[in-house]
């Protein structure tokens, strides 16, 4: 339709006569007016349609320029002219060129605020990828606009509404920012998961050693409970995420790892409600290699736990979530040696050799006291 709507304007322009002068010799301003009036009302065509259309007004212009062009050629004082209509109709189409540079302007101005209030709904869904390139194409289209009318933004009601999308501009950064917290919480619910299966793989272990007694239920029920506490931390930390925040990558692999774990967790679960066989009396003297092999681990636990908590505090300073996560790692870790410290005693009091043990122990003395000798320096600071 535009094509066709151009085609007739020129048909009609050029059925246009020019003015009936003295056959015997026209003047080239004759000649050149005849032309330009060819032009004329496609000057005026591109005026109209500089906003409904303005593909099509600049067509018009362009012609009406070659028209005005073809006309100078053919007389060179033909834009000097003092005849009183020609000079109206230059002034006049002259006007409409600064007009179409502010419909262009204006095309401009109205696209960046269609992509700023797009690229707010974008941030509100979450969708920060593409807020993000509707926010550029924003930014993009109004530059573009002000290049060609710099008056164009000290318009009140187009002032007003680029102070809204100032605002939008702090709402999407406020919600670029969350969106980054969310994926950082995601991150440590994940590791929270990880940690989980760890340590109900790690009572796994322990249950399908062959030397595995009953004595040594406690310890696989104690790793079960730990690893049912991490659990339940990972999902706490997920549950504070609103649901659109959710990165489906990290979700996926906090499924897989949660998936592990809940297996893990009823695989044992099944196996611990079999009777097991006993073991030998607590006051055998000397100890029995079963009891040195259940209060090894146990205190191995312990020291593995704690050097656990020592590497979350000294790799995650500034995130909260991880640091409580290693508080109650070290508080952990505290109550199983507490409990391998009381057995220790007993077979120190009975007279056997647990020098391999008090070894073991001081590693996790030192884990400790290193871990309590920082909390001490920041409690100071």
């Amino acid at each position: 339709m535009m094509k066709l709507h151009f085609i007739f304007i020129l048909m009609a322009l050029l059925s246009i006569k020019a003015p009936v002068f003295s056959a015997e010799s026209p003047q080239p301003i004759q000649t050149a007016a005849a032309v330009y009036l060819q032009g004329y009302e496609a000057c005026l065509a591109a005026n109209r349609l500089r906003y409904s259309n303005l593909a099509l007004a600049q067509q018009n212009y362009q012609f009406y320029l070659a028209r005005l062009n073809r006309a100078n050629e053919l007389d060179p004082q033909f834009s000097y002219t003092q005849d009183s209509e020609l000079k109206s109709n230059l002034s006049y189409c002259h006007k409409v060129s600064k007009n179409l540079v502010s419909a262009r302007a204006q095309s401009f101005m109205t696209k960046s605020l269609t992509a700023c209030f797009a690229a707010q709904r974008a941030a509100n869904d979450h969708a920060m990828s593409q807020a993000s390139q509707l926010w550029g194409s924003y930014q993009e289209q109004k530059k573009a606009a002000v290049k060609l009318n710099a008056a164009i933004i000290k318009n009140d009601a187009m002032a007003h509404r680029i102070q809204q999308c100032d605002q939008i501009e702090k709402t999407i950064a406020a919600v670029e920012q969350n969106a980054q917290q969310f994926l950082q919480q995601q991150k440590a619910a994940t590791h929270f998961f990880v940690e989980a299966a760890q340590s109900c793989l790690s009572a796994k272990m322990i249950l399908n050693d062959a030397r595995f007694k009953a004595a040594d239920a406690a310890i696989v029920i104690h790793a079960l409970g730990m690893s049912q506490r991490l659990a339940q931390q990972g999902q706490d930390t997920l549950d504070k995420i609103p649901e659109g925040a959710m990165d489906t990558d990290q979700i996926k692999q906090a499924q897989q790892r949660q998936l592990t774990q809940e297996r893990c967790i009823e695989e044992i679960t099944t196996r611990l409600k079999t009777p097991l066989s006993s073991s030998a009396p607590r006051s055998a003297i000397p100890m029995q290699r079963d009891s040195v092999a259940q209060l090894t681990r146990t205190i191995q636990m312990a020291v593995e736990l704690c050097l656990t908590a020592q590497t979350l505090r000294s790799t995650a300073t500034d995130d909260v979530v991880l640091r409580e996560k290693a508080g109650h790692l070290f508080e952990e870790s505290s109550r199983v040696f507490i409990s391998a410290q009381k057995k220790l005693r007993w077979a120190r009091q009975q007279g056997n050799s647990t020098q391999a043990l008090e070894k073991l122990a001081m590693h996790y003395t030192q884990c400790a006291e290193s871990i309590r000798a920082e909390d001490t320096r920041s409690a100071e600071r």
